[in-house]
């Protein structure tokens, strides 16, 4: 069972600090969009106010239905994303699987019914109208983000439900949209890290190389479980040689090739457990070290030996 913080209006704060890469300069971040935005320096073709808002309410209305076509709702949801998500200008070709944010274009390749998904992405369509300052309130967008957290508690706890690529999609939307608006002391993003490696132990037999959709979800589900490792100094559930079966990224594999960002992940996923032996190591007493100050350089110096580069 996943267990989140519910978000509430005191911990909504308009100093966004997330840091995701929004284009395909690295050095290009929701803070330094938003900087551009004030500016004026952003080509404005992309982001009509008036349609982005018109858009918003009809996806609203679908979503709060009884009944509702989800995936047209989906397909809807990914063009908003792919204009205020996706803030600079961007090209979306063949390759977009091999990017950071190729985990938003596929998730309008999922078929299965799942409200939680279709909950979270208007949630996030909502967080990012509103960090463009089309959206004046975040009130709607609590709403689905708490509806949302509900059904994919349901979710998880259905046996089936639970290994299903929409469930994975819906906690890649949510972490996402914790990242975007909850306060910066807030850890709800993190704590779905465990619930991912959970849920993919599970799945651990299924390992789909030649699904675009499923290599794009593990990647950023990856990026998740790496990014909370390194902040909290400890190894990942799953090692990055799991990662690597999962995704089909073994050596000899016929897995999808991995482009710069995967590459980039799959060094960083050996640098928690250094991080952990290190630490460990220094909280030792010095006897424990070795006999002598130099062994106890050694064992440190072993522990710290940078990661070996395997190239393609």
């Amino acid at each position: 069972m996943l267990a989140w913080n519910s978000p509430t209006l005191s911990a909504i704060s308009r100093d966004l600090t997330a840091q995701d890469a929004t284009s395909n300069a690295l050095n290009v971040t929701a803070a330094t969009v938003l900087s551009d935005i004030r500016r004026g320096k952003l080509r404005s073709h992309h982001l009509s106010p008036v349609i982005v808002q018109t858009d918003l309410h009809q996806s609203l209305q679908d979503v709060l239905s009884p009944s509702y076509h989800f995936l047209e709702l989906r397909r809807r949801a990914v063009k908003l994303l792919q204009k205020l998500y996706l803030a600079s200008d961007y090209e979306v070709d063949s390759n977009y699987s091999q990017t950071c944010w190729g985990w938003v274009i596929s998730i309008s390749d999922l078929t299965g019914n799942s409200q939680a998904l279709d909950m979270s992405l208007q949630s996030l369509c909502v967080v990012q109208s509103f960090v463009h300052g089309i959206t004046a309130s975040l009130e709607h967008s609590l709403h689905l983000y708490d509806t949302a957290l509900q059904k994919l508690r349901e979710d998880v706890e259905d046996h089936d439900l639970k290994l299903s690529k929409e469930t994975l999609a819906t906690i890649v939307v949510l972490s996402t949209t914790e990242v975007m608006f909850l306060n910066r002391v807030d850890n709800s993003w993190q704590i779905h890290a465990r619930g991912i490696s959970e849920i993919l132990k599970l799945r651990g037999h299924i390992v789909e190389t030649s699904d675009t959709v499923w290599h794009n979800l593990c990647s950023r589900l990856q990026t998740i479980c790496v990014l909370d490792g390194l902040i909290q100094r400890r190894s990942l559930l799953l090692t990055p040689d799991c990662w690597r079966k999962l995704q089909g990224k073994l050596q000899g594999s016929n897995g999808v090739d991995l482009g710069k960002f995967d590459q980039l992940i799959d060094i960083a996923s050996e640098v928690p457990v250094l991080l952990e032996e290190t630490e460990g190591l220094l909280e030792r007493p010095l006897g424990g070290l070795g006999s002598s100050p130099m062994q106890g350089a050694l064992v440190l110096d072993g522990a710290l030996s940078p990661i070996p580069f395997k190239p393609d």
